[in-house]
């Protein structure tokens, strides 16, 4: 870490496709499993530990409006918020209204720049901030099915699903989302903001 460097080596992944549901002929009906080193994947948990312990004791989390990828937060979580929520505003003779947005491929629309002023923004600086750079930087992947292989593709936005890390750049870039929203309140699970 201190030498702000993440190695190549460890950024490059084996992605295979793993169906949700729906039609199998449609590539939208997959999400990517990305596969990396047993080295880099224990390299990011002490990372993301790191990286939440230091988001934790500035108040930085969101957790209030937040309840995916967080331990002892759950879908329950969300519902139990959400009306709790409603029913309160309900009681104060308000009208609700509800949008229920789903981010088509959200860890893959990540901007890298806006991602690392975010983490900037919330006090990441010198050695650790250009780690990150670099942990983004020239990512590469192959697509692996049925024992075929893709050419290497170099990845220029998003972050890895299946790492530790991941989910929580996911949330940092997503975590000011219920701040934008003045007179609405908001509560997220996971990539879907409600």
């Amino acid at each position: 870490m201190r030498t702000g460097i993440f190695p190549d080596d460890w950024k490059f992944a084996k992605v295979t496709p793993i169906y949700k549901s729906e039609d199998k002929t449609l590539c939208e009906n997959y999400r990517p499993k990305s596969v990396t080193s047993n080295i880099a994947k224990i390299f990011e948990k002490l990372v993301c530990r790191q990286l939440n312990t230091f988001l934790d004791n500035n108040n930085m989390h969101n957790c209030k409006n937040q309840s995916g990828f967080f331990r002892n937060h759950s879908s329950e979580t969300w519902l139990l918020q959400s009306t709790e929520m409603w029913l309160k505003s309900m009681d104060q003779g308000q009208i609700n209204g509800v949008i229920f947005l789903d981010l088509k491929k959200a860890f893959d629309t990540i901007d890298y720049q806006i991602l690392l002023s975010t983490l900037q923004a919330y006090g990441i600086r010198d050695h650790t901030l250009k780690w990150f750079q670099s942990y983004l930087d020239q990512r590469k992947q192959i697509c692996m099915l049925n024992n075929c292989k893709s050419d290497i593709k170099t990845i220029r936005c998003g972050v890895p699903q299946g790492p530790n890390l991941g989910p929580l750049l996911f949330l940092i870039y997503i975590n000011d989302l219920p701040n934008c929203l003045e007179t609405t309140h908001s509560n997220l699970f996971a990539d879907d903001p409600i």
